[in-house]
């Protein structure tokens, strides 16, 4: 199937993507962009152009942003959900969705950081203000 008619899709308990779902043009930010360690980290070629005119935008106030993860297969998610949803239960997945459930198989979905503070402490950066302020 095209990608395009999932970007359309609601994603979440009551609808989601087929096992099989990877998107056609995924590339590997980790070498272009500040990541979080030194896995490959994929994304959407269309998201990751618009995460780097971001970041740059953010890099001009000294700010910097650190992407932790992007695209999950169906596959790895199933196993994120499997461990993640028995410690962390403050949503309406438990905060990780099960597989098939999650935007990151998309590709457009991603997690971010900053490369000095990690997980929860984020909403209190300079970084996650002026995110909430764009948008």
């Amino acid at each position: 199937k095209d990608d395009s008619m999932y970007f359309l899709q609601i994603i979440n308990d009551m609808g989601g993507l087929p096992s099989s779902y990877v998107p056609k043009d995924l590339v590997n930010i980790t070498p272009h962009l500040k990541t979080w360690g030194k896995t490959p980290i994929c994304m959407t070629r269309t998201t990751a152009v618009q995460l780097s005119t971001m970041m740059q935008d953010m890099a001009k106030e000294k700010l910097n942003l650190a992407i932790v993860s992007a695209y999950r297969s169906y596959t790895e998610q199933n196993a994120l959900y499997k461990t993640g949803s028995k410690t962390m239960n403050s949503g309406s997945f438990d905060r990780v969705a099960p597989a098939g459930r999650s935007d990151h198989q998309l590709g457009t979905a991603l997690d971010i950081s900053t490369l000095t503070v990690s997980g929860t402490s984020f909403g209190t950066t300079s970084e996650s203000l002026w995110l909430q302020n764009k948008i």
